[in-house]
């Protein structure tokens, strides 16, 4: 069986992961602890409440995770050697269960909607399957509503779409409905901007307007008649071209970065991959030939375009394929940095 990214598992003593990526060893599923049951839990069903694992989706709440399963569910803590440090991955014998997001979306167009998000949810798939020319069974719901866990006073709407092309016709419609005042889609503005751009400032190593700027970039988190929904591409089978393993990672330390992007390599799924050029290493060992620039950061996804350049600190990592290729990256989002890593494009530097 295949575990995809964005897909959900539930353990044996009831806690909730969220699949990471596409390439897992073979006994064992990648993914971070999302909820956990807890009798005062703000989400749920019937009598079953959770609450959530980390306020928010970070590499510094990943490793406080972690830490935590250390201590309480250490079954779930896995040394990779291929990937050069701990990380949570749940062995196959533990899970109870596995959510997956088009097989929710399709139960809901089938039974119908049992409540107001559940509509206003169906009602959006429809209204971008109709513009984009996607099929409806292309989509699919994961977060709270694929667990049906959510509530529709505070709960998003969380797609996924599968498929490259079929997320490039799907962003292309957003962007054009997003001028549309009847289309019921807007861009965060005023004070939901604010706020989302004071949350982002403090978890990550940017200020507001710095926020602000990369929010204008980004296609894929909006409101949809009042409700923050994001759409997250999934890739198909036959765009899974790895294994767990074909790539083994060593790090070399740290280092900041300024260079041109000569081309993006993936602006769709994780991670985030950027070819780089005119590298200047301004703090490390500067005889790092660093060609990549890769963000495991959602929030640093698709920001940067080709031609133009960027700053970034982040862990160095060698790269050895199993085709004999090697090379250096500099990686955004992995636990040794603590959060403090990025990825910023020079023109948004104040």
């Amino acid at each position: 069986m295949q575990y995809k990214d964005r897909e959900f598992i539930e353990t044996k003593e009831g806690l909730i992961f969220c699949v990471v990526g596409y390439a897992h060893p073979k006994d064992r599923v990648i993914a971070y602890l999302k909820y956990l049951p807890s009798a005062d839990g703000k989400w749920g069903s019937g009598s079953m409440r959770y609450s959530r694992a980390m306020k928010y989706y970070s590499a510094s709440e990943v490793v406080k995770n972690i830490r935590w399963l250390e201590e309480h569910y250490p079954q779930y803590v896995f040394n990779s050697r291929v990937m050069g440090f701990k990380i949570s991955a749940i062995p196959k014998k533990y899970i109870l269960r596995h959510y997956k997001p088009n097989s929710r979306l399709s139960e809901i167009i089938t039974k119908g909607p049992n409540d107001t998000l559940e509509e206003k949810t169906l009602n959006l798939v429809n209204l971008l399957s109709e513009r984009s020319g996607v099929p409806k069974d292309a989509f699919g719901l994961t977060g709270s509503i694929l667990l049906k866990i959510h509530n529709p006073s505070f709960s998003d709407i969380d797609l996924v779409v599968y498929g490259r092309e079929n997320s490039l016709k799907v962003r292309d419609a957003l962007l054009t409905l997003y001028n549309e005042p009847q289309s019921g889609l807007t861009r965060l503005q005023g004070s939901d901007l604010e706020r989302w751009c004071a949350e982002k400032a403090q978890a990550y190593p940017i200020s507001a307007s710095e926020a602000a700027y990369i929010y204008s970039r980004k296609w894929g988190y909006a409101l949809y008649k009042g409700t923050t929904f994001s759409i997250h591409p999934i890739r198909l089978d036959g765009e899974v071209d790895f294994v767990y393993g074909s790539e083994r990672f060593r790090g070399l330390g740290f280092a900041r970065i300024r260079a041109s992007v000569e081309h993006v390599v993936e602006d769709l799924y994780t991670p985030y991959t950027y070819q780089v050029s005119s590298v200047r290493v301004e703090e490390g060992e500067r005889n790092w030939e660093i060609s990549k620039v890769s963000s495991y950061e959602g929030f640093y996804g698709s920001i940067a375009y080709e031609g133009e350049d960027i700053v970034a600190y982040g862990k160095v990592e060698e790269v050895n394929r199993k085709t004999g290729e090697k090379y250096l990256r500099l990686v955004i989002g992995s636990p040794e940095a603590n959060g403090k890593d990025y990825l910023k494009p020079v023109r948004l530097k104040n």
